[in-house]
């Protein structure tokens, strides 16, 4: 198996027999209707849309504001590494 062979065994593997079915395979939506997981979704999506926001747009603005563009870019470095430094008591925190 770790040889570089295929696996040849597939009787775990649901098989369908027709085109729709083999379709609803690729894409199951069933879980949209759990309001817990939509509600999650969403927020991740928001979560990550945002954590994006100053790195893209800091710099532009700081600029605006009258700093350099090389302090602008320190300006990136500062939030990358406070960022950093904030999830390391997070994350052991989390562990306990």
């Amino acid at each position: 198996m770790y040889g570089g062979e295929d696996v040849k065994d597939t009787s775990l593997v649901p098989q369908p027999t027709s085109w729709p079915s083999r379709r609803c395979l690729a894409v199951d939506l069933t879980m949209l209707r759990n309001v817990v997981f939509v509600y999650f979704c969403v927020h991740t999506m928001m979560l990550y849309v945002s954590y994006d926001v100053p790195y893209v747009y800091g710099p532009a603005r700081a600029v605006a504001h009258g700093m350099s563009q090389s302090a602008a870019s320190f300006l990136v470095s500062v939030i990358g590494i406070s960022s950093t430094i904030g999830q390391v008591p997070s994350s052991a925190e989390g562990g306990n």
